[in-house]
């Protein structure tokens, strides 16, 4: 099932500890690319280094963009206080220093040096295939687009560096503009495309693919959504990937940890239970005190934000599908969440679990987790068509319909008509909501639809709502112009002269 098991190497590009990365330690125990780029091994354990960060301590920068991109949104709170590393994400007093915009600003960056080293090293080895040469050079610009593409989308302007650091000297860049690093993903997707196979066998799941790279270049072009020709080519994309990825019947079975690589999946992160490569989703997500196959030792640190979960349709077969409302306890006694009572419309830990992530089997908490991790799939790809032809027609037509209608069914309920072009951006806004919460997108999606982000976010956090014994009451936020990207993290600032804060910080 989890078939890449991602190698260490003595590369220069590997000595990055748990929350550091090559721009922010000394590097040590050098090895020459002379004296290591030899053969095909070399190469395919260079470009497994590239993937494992992915799973390195827990999946996707140690499992803090899951803060970062959900839990501002409207859709996730926590139980943990607003002094929380974690609260204070959730109302929106994060600053420079804060952890998780740290760690995922260097995570990324340490992907995107062992990315640049495979793509500066690989051509040059003689002896081996060279259709797998290319293939590896190909996996490796896909994966620095991908990283390159969180890190614009998180913070704006940031370092530009495509070829491999070794040393300190280099590492003093200042930043460069939003649209150069937009071309410079565009260019490595278009390059993956040209080069990447559309599957691979059994013993190579996991890796990026074709299809891979056109699902991550519609995300692109609908992201800068800078003129019609940039929606032009979402719609172009997401034709092509028609046929070669479908949604299966039934929603629940996408995350069926024994259903995993399914025909919805386009791109996801192997994970497997052994440490370090898996991850503790199970435990952040799952009721403190839940037994059995739910967690031991959860802690609970994400929970539906009740008015989200409120604004599912019971005909919704995704509201059953993606939340847990019922568990018991390690005591025996069983908890039953009811949307009803006036006291659940306090952030207590009563509140709707969400299951996306959940293992079936989870060890404990501080075991690794195996379900994988989804992080392409054909909803979005549907979802994204339907809004790329409502901004590129000023309204919506069949085609747009067609798409958010397949999902819309899908889940069971009826079909959208008859909507003019901010009734339907408005839907398909939401409808993104429902289908993709807690899948990275929240805060991305928030950011081209700034105005109806801060509208949800807004409401929900002024609500009326009584601080009873054990509740975390939400506090009135505003959602300023500077939270539409987070601050650079104070640690590259401190550590690189050439590099200035963000505007607004």
């Amino acid at each position: 099932m989890k078939k890449i098991y991602l190698l260490l190497t003595g590369l220069s590009f590997l000595v990055s500890a748990c929350h550091e990365s090559f721009l922010e330690e000394e590097v040590f125990d050098f090895v020459a690319p002379s004296n290591f780029y030899n053969s095909a091994e070399d190469a395919l354990a260079a470009i497994n280094s590239v993937y494992r960060v992915f799973n390195e301590e827990d999946p996707y920068y140690q499992r803090n963009l899951y803060f970062l991109t959900e839990m501002p949104t409207e859709m996730v709170t926590t139980r943990l206080d607003n002094n929380h590393v974690r609260g204070i994400l959730d109302i929106y007093t994060w600053n420079p220093q804060h952890e998780y915009i740290g760690t995922v600003y260097a995570e990324a960056y340490k992907a995107i040096n062992r990315a640049n080293a495979v793509i500066d090293n690989v051509p040059g080895i003689g002896n081996m295939d060279n259709a797998l040469r290319e293939r590896i050079v190909g996996e490796a610009k896909f994966l620095r687009a991908l990283h390159y593409f969180n890190l614009v989308r998180l913070y704006g302007e940031v370092p530009l560096i495509t070829k491999e650091t070794i040393g300190l000297d280099d590492l003093e860049k200042p930043k460069v503009s939003i649209p150069e690093i937009y071309d410079q993903i565009i260019f490595d997707l278009q390059e993956a495309i040209s080069i990447l196979p559309v599957s691979y066998p059994a013993s190579d799941l996991g890796r990026a693919t074709k299809g891979a790279a056109q699902a991550l270049l519609a995300k692109v072009f609908l992201q800068r959504g800078q003129d019609n020709s940039d929606f032009q080519e979402v719609v172009k994309l997401c034709d092509e990937l028609r046929g070669a990825y479908s949604l299966l019947p039934n929603v629940a079975d996408v995350f069926d940890q024994n259903n995993e690589n399914n025909a919805e999946v386009i791109f996801d992160i192997q994970n497997i239970s052994t440490f370090p490569y898996g991850g503790r989703a199970s435990a952040h997500l799952a009721p403190v005190g839940s037994q059995g196959v739910i967690a031991h030792g959860a802690w609970s640190s994400y929970q539906a934000e009740l008015p989200f979960y409120r604004s599912y349709s019971d005909q919704d077969a995704r509201k059953s599908a993606f939340f847990l409302t019922e568990y018991t306890l390690e005591g025996g006694e069983v908890v039953v969440f009811n949307e009803d009572d006036p006291a659940s419309d306090n952030y207590v830990n009563d509140g709707p679990a969400i299951t996306k992530v959940l293992d079936d089997n989870p060890l404990n908490a501080l075991n690794r987790q195996e379900p994988n991790l989804i992080l392409l799939r054909y909803a979005d790809v549907l979802l994204m068509k339907a809004e790329a032809l409502n901004e590129l027609n000023s309204q919506p037509d069949a085609e747009a319909y067609a798409a958010i209608n397949e999902v819309r069914q899908r889940a069971g309920l009826g079909p959208l008509e008859g909507l003019d072009y901010e009734q339907f951006r408005r839907a398909v806004f939401q409808e993104r909501r429902w289908e993709l919460v807690f899948e990275h997108q929240g805060f991305f999606d928030g950011q081209r639809f700034w105005d109806l982000y801060k509208e949800k976010v807004e409401m929900h956090s002024n609500m009326n709502i009584p601080n009873t014994e054990n509740a975390v009451p939400k506090l009135p936020i505003t959602v300023e112009e500077k939270f539409r990207y987070y601050p650079l993290p104070q640690g590259a600032l401190d550590r690189n002269p050439a590099l200035k804060q963000n505007p607004l910080w």
